[in-house]
């Protein structure tokens, strides 16, 4: 039992509606929310790639707009296993921006994307190292949410190592301080570290002990946040890959009814994204 094989998906949804991208030429105010806001509604690659090629069609003058465009545009390439094309793009941007808060919070961003790809790509330990500096950074610029979602990231990254009680100890340290900042998709993917984490334990442990047992409950524990989280948000693919990973959890313990009904679940979550697909054109 590996948590290796659980591939958490980056692009989210909501409805797509292009109208909702307007605010980019009628506000700079609120146009990086904007962006950010729309992009996250995505559910499929191929909608996704249309929207990008659009937005980046157009010339913004804000400059953090232009900087959030490209960084779901490294994280669609990542999400299709194009880690050379994300890195390509990732490097064009100079991590060395600057020194006022804008640009650390952007070079946090970027070194945070950085790490992940490096993990995702299967060279967790240089990972690890930008990981831990990004996490530095964020925590001597007091910018708290980018601290938590660095060291979420280094805690995934650990687990890759092997090293899934330190993940473990972390991931529970900062995750009252998650839950505090009401991010969803941040809290749903530290409770999907935490599962990972469990069930790396439980491969560990003596097959059929109490110990495993705790664990694989602990696992089964955190995939529920997970969901419930992504729920807040209508996160389908975070939701997905929660339904996914408890119905391994539970054909692996041998519940195979309770197996066959999360797949059951995760289909029904995959024809309503459909459905929603259809309505949104």
């Amino acid at each position: 039992m590996s948590a290796d094989s659980f591939e958490p998906a980056l692009i989210k949804r909501t409805l797509p509606r292009w109208p909702r991208i307007v605010g980019l030429r009628k506000t700079s105010d609120s146009a990086s929310s904007e962006a950010s806001t729309f992009l996250d509604s995505l559910s499929d690659t191929g909608s996704a790639e249309r929207y990008i090629t659009q937005l980046k069609a157009n010339s913004f003058p804000s400059h953090d707009i232009a900087f959030t465009i490209r960084l779901y545009t490294i994280e669609f390439e990542i999400c299709k296993g194009q880690y050379s094309r994300a890195m390509e793009i990732l490097e064009d941007q100079p991590e060395d921006t600057g020194t006022g808060e804008d640009d650390i919070f952007q070079k946090i961003k970027i070194m945070i994307l950085k790490a992940q790809i490096f993990d995702r790509a299967g060279f967790p330990q240089k990972g690890c190292s930008i990981a831990i500096r990004a996490a530095s950074l964020a925590y001597r610029a007091l910018y708290l949410t980018v601290l938590w979602d660095a060291i979420s990231v280094l805690c995934k990254i650990l687990v890759s190592l092997g090293e899934r009680g330190a993940a473990v100890k972390l991931l529970k340290a900062i995750l009252p301080q998650i839950l505090e900042t009401e991010d969803c998709e941040l809290a749903g993917r530290a409770f999907s570290y935490l599962a990972d984490a469990y069930m790396g334990l439980a491969g560990e442990a003596k097959a059929g002990s109490i110990k495993q047992r705790e664990q694989m409950n602990q696992v089964l524990e955190y995939l529920e946040k997970g969901f419930a989280e992504y729920s807040r948000i209508e996160y389908i693919d975070g939701q997905c890959e929660m339904m996914a990973k408890k119905a391994t959890v539970m054909r692996l313990t041998g519940d195979i009814v309770l197996a066959n009904d999360c797949a059951a679940k995760y289909l029904d979550l995959q024809r309503g994204r459909r459905k929603d697909e259809v309505l949104s054109y």
